[in-house]
């Protein structure tokens, strides 16, 4: 029995989503953005994230991909500027991963069915992600576009 409220992918695992490996930065008149993920190991992926808004910290976040039994989980922790969890201690925003094309990942949220994120790898020098409310307008702004960063 699926515990899951919406059906997940079977059959993929974290190493199918290398391709999110890398240092992403994005930014327009007033916020940064810049993501970092790492490869995969011990059979999973982690992530940074972090929003600049007008030259201060907005948030952090903290990203996992791991296995679940025959599932993929993301699964996120926020932080405000000084690192406070916006999630309780033992809680994080769970995403179940429904969904891969090559390199397409959506992610439905576990606590919000109707919610979705998605990853795209549109070249290797682009990766947008976004999320989705299935009974909302999709506002083409609330994409985040991130280009490789060579360090």
């Amino acid at each position: 029995m699926d515990k899951y409220p919406i059906r997940g992918l079977i059959g993929k695992t974290p190493d199918h989503l290398n391709w999110l490996t890398g240092n992403w930065k994005g930014d327009d008149d007033e916020s940064q953005i810049e993501e970092y993920w790492s490869p995969s190991a011990g059979g999973t992926l982690m992530a940074m994230f972090r929003w600049i808004k007008n030259q201060v910290v907005w948030f952090y976040e903290f990203i996992t991909i791991e296995q679940e039994n025959e599932h993929v989980m993301m699964r996120i922790k926020h932080f405000d500027p000084k690192m406070q969890g916006w999630e309780e201690r033992d809680k994080s925003s769970d995403f179940l991963l429904v969904q891969l094309q090559e390199q397409e990942a959506v992610f439905s949220n576990i606590n919000k069915p109707d919610q979705w994120l998605v990853y795209r790898l549109e070249n290797e020098e682009k990766l947008v992600s976004y999320f989705w409310n299935e009974n909302e307008t999709f506002d083409p702004d609330d994409v985040f576009t991130f280009m490789r960063h060579k360090s």
